[in-house]
């Protein structure tokens, strides 16, 4: 199943699990790439059970006893130390790690940051925007696996001058050096001003992400009857229409835009309590109860538990766990005005 003992180690890094590698974990792989990880302390013995520290150091797949810790700061160390990156490193005590500034060729300089757990994109984003650059210089986000990232959502990082950089795609357990050219060569040359600095509001249709200035928004408004789904979060109001009817209007709270975004961004299965707006309601009951108060405002009912524009995924096990997703089919026309 896995490729690498470094494989093993990134991913465990990613999904929060246990960050001690029992000895089978271990054993399967060359002893060339365990010493490569222990000589660096990424992977460090912390169990013998009595057997001696020299042997098992010197041969440790022969110990079926020993169990290997991972060495978070040991790592980062490697990732600074091989790649040149100055100045402090941030403390690796929570999810997110400044490890610092690297020098780039064209004489910009980009803050380097490692993220750790990003099982959920949401969440992830929602990091991102919090270390959005405020001056003209690139992020790149370190992760220990590919996220799974939605095209809106990689628009999004490429406006706001983050690159994602998977170190399973770059490292192994001797070469920790990354190729900075190759991972920004995206948009750090000649990098320009904040793309939303001169825009009044972002648009979300079929066909992707676009920012408006406020003229071109006043004009997108005098053509809303031109979509069968079209929401306004500047006024929070949503039309929606069936066939060549007139629209059914409606106003929505903050909330219910707010979660009607989550779910037209991510572009992929949710449940209620697992968007951004979803989780700071105080339980998965009341999440539910705001989508569907919001789908009902936006969305044509097709039957019992169906609906045009969103898509309930059922869990067989547990009906408390159902899904949503925006997936609309290919005739219905649709627009989300957010503020920038």
């Amino acid at each position: 199943m896995w490729e690498s003992l470094l494989e093993v180690v990134l991913t465990r890094l990613d999904q929060g699990g246990a960050s001690v590698l029992a000895h089978d974990e271990v054993a399967a792989f060359p002893e060339t790439e365990i010493a490569a990880l222990l000589a660096r302390g990424i992977l460090q013995e912390t169990t013998r059970f009595g057997v001696a520290a020299a042997a098992a150091c010197a041969v440790p797949v022969q110990h079926p006893s020993c169990r290997y810790e991972i060495g978070l700061p040991e790592l980062i160390a490697r990732i600074r130390n091989d790649n040149g990156l100055e100045g402090l490193p941030g403390r690796p005590s929570g999810r997110l790690v400044f490890l610092g500034e690297r020098a780039l060729s064209d004489g910009c300089r980009a803050d380097v940051y490692l993220s750790l757990v990003n099982d959920d994109p949401s969440e992830f984003l929602a990091v991102c925007r919090k270390v959005r650059p405020a001056a003209p210089r690139p992020v790149v986000m370190l992760v220990p696996t590919p996220v799974g990232l939605s095209p809106l959502e990689v628009q999004w990082l490429a406006g706001w001058r983050i690159m994602v950089a998977p170190l399973l795609h770059y490292v192994t357990a001797a070469r920790w050096t990354l190729p900075w050219e190759r991972i920004l060569e995206s948009g750090v040359r000649g990098v320009s001003a904040d793309p939303d600095r001169d825009a009044y509001c972002r648009v979300i249709t079929r066909s992707g992400l676009r920012r408006l200035t406020k003229d071109q928004y006043q004009a997108l408004l005098r053509s809303r009857e031109d979509f069968d789904l079209f929401i306004d979060g500047m006024s929070r109001e949503a039309r929606c229409r069936e066939g060549r009817g007139a629209p059914r209007v409606s106003r929505l709270t903050p909330k219910e835009l707010g979660i009607l975004a989550d779910y037209l961004e991510a572009a992929r299965p949710l449940r209620p309590r697992a968007t951004r707006t979803g989780s700071r309601c105080l339980s998965s009951e009341s999440a539910c109860r705001l989508f569907e108060a919001a789908r009902r405002k936006v969305d044509v009912k097709l039957g019992r538990y169906a609906y045009r524009a969103f898509r309930l995924h059922r869990n067989p096990t547990d009906r408390r766990l159902k899904a949503y997703e925006f997936a609309p089919p290919a005739e219905l026309t649709y627009c989300l005005i957010l503020p920038v």
